[in-house]
């Protein structure tokens, strides 16, 4: 215990540091904006990016650290979620579950087991939670609501009953889709509970998630009882740290049934960082929206800055094409691709099959996402490295910011 608070004490203070350092980066970004057009200040200009080189690659070095700790934290963790799964599992079903939770890049997963033990089933406890009701959305949506579930069923210590997903956006087969989630495996589906009261939260916090396995209802022996919260991806968005603590969980979830070979995408042997960054786009056909589009700016300055820390990463930019013209204000046309024409170690992975291309996320070393579900899902399932843009749902811990990026274009690419 000891060890462990004095792991947190240093984790924080690595933090507090990368933060120092990161305002004095935005510092030097500002000012670059004075410097650089007159031949004037042509030596200052220098001097400042000078720098700024020098702190970034401080900050590179503490973000390392930082992944460090992160990881022995959530090591710790683990080893205690382990040992309370080990305590109530048959020694056969402990040892699949340890070696599905532990591997860092899947590419193939055999079938189930002949005989399902559902995860977040117990006998003692009447009480379950869902991933609620949600209309239309995409599969990431979707799949987002269903770990969100999932780690709050976890963390409340109750059980978990899933709602079979709606219709699908993108023309994505239903049952299909589900199979692939894990869901149909792994956990109880709600009409497999016959009739039952319930009780509904818009937004529960987590205090009360904590505390509902003590309502009268969950005692045993009781009829199931039923928790609905309307909207649980907002509940994890408030609450990010449940990502991690229930990630085992939503992995050995995810692992239950078979996923596709997708190591035919990855290029390079051993030493190779394969850095998957996912784009989303504006597609008219599926897609209303107008907001939540990272230019192909913010994904060339990552490439720039990640090869900085690591030199042997090979890149993949994973995105769709379908868009129909003419472009509108905000949207990403196809012929936009061609920002990315003639970068050393990049390749493309343009309209992959769902299921290929979420498993490719989940799958790489180090992940780049976008404001989407469907790459957030992919992030808190993936042991790789994430970076996380901010303006789409919480920074999960052990998550990293992208270099406050991009705060000068110019400045940017000039890394």
């Amino acid at each position: 215990m000891l060890y462990r608070r004095l792991l947190i004490l240093g984790c924080v203070a690595v933090a507090a540091t990368v933060g120092l350092l990161r305002l004095g980066i935005l510092h030097f970004s500002g000012m670059s904006s004075h410097f650089g057009m007159a031949p004037n200040y042509k030596a200052k200009y220098n001097a400042t990016l000078m720098e700024y080189n020098k702190l970034y690659a401080q900050q590179v070095e503490l973000n390392l650290k930082l992944i460090e700790c992160n990881k022995s934290l959530e090591h710790h963790a683990e080893l205690n979620f382990n040992s309370a799964i080990t305590a109530s599992s048959s020694p056969t079903t402990a040892a699949a579950t340890s070696t599905a939770a532990t591997a860092s890049r899947p590419t193939t997963t055999s079938p189930p087991p002949s005989s399902a033990a559902f995860l977040l089933n117990n006998p003692d406890v009447s009480c379950f939670t869902s991933n609620g009701g949600h209309g239309t959305d995409g599969f990431g949506s979707q799949f987002q609501y269903l770990l969100a579930g999932i780690a709050i069923a976890h963390h409340a210590g109750i059980n978990f009953a899933w709602v079979p997903f709606y219709e699908l956006d993108h023309k994505a087969n239903v049952p299909q889709m589900e199979e692939f989630a894990g869901a149909t495996y792994a956990f109880r589906h709600r009409d497999s509970l016959g009739n039952f009261a319930h009780h509904t939260d818009h937004q529960p916090t987590l205090e009360t998630i904590q505390n509902f396995k003590h309502r009268p209802e969950c005692s045993s022996g009781n009829a199931p009882f039923m928790w609905y919260i309307n909207a649980p991806k907002l509940v994890l968005d408030d609450n990010p740290g449940l990502w991690v603590t229930s990630r085992d969980v939503m992995r050995r979830a995810y692992l239950s049934t078979p996923k596709p070979n997708v190591t035919k995408y990855f290029i390079g042997g051993a030493g190779v960082k394969h850095v998957v960054m996912f784009q989303r786009r504006h597609t008219k056909a599926f897609d209303t929206r107008t907001h939540g589009f990272l230019p192909n700016e913010y994904y060339l300055a990552m490439m720039q800055r990640l090869r900085v820390a690591h030199s042997s990463a090979h890149f993949y930019l994973l995105s769709m094409t379908g868009m129909s013209q003419p472009c509108g204000k905000d949207e990403l046309c196809d012929e936009q691709f061609e920002d990315f024409d003639g970068i050393a170690n990049l390749t493309m992975l343009l309209d992959l099959p769902l299921m290929d291309a979420f498993h490719v996320m989940v799958s790489a070393d180090i992940l780049v996402d976008s404001m989407s579900s469907f790459s957030y899902a992919a992030a808190v399932l993936t042991l790789g490295e994430v970076y996380h843009h901010g303006g789409h749902h919480g920074l999960v811990p052990g998550h990293l910011r992208p270099f406050s990026l991009p705060s000068c274009a110019h400045l940017c690419l000039a890394l």
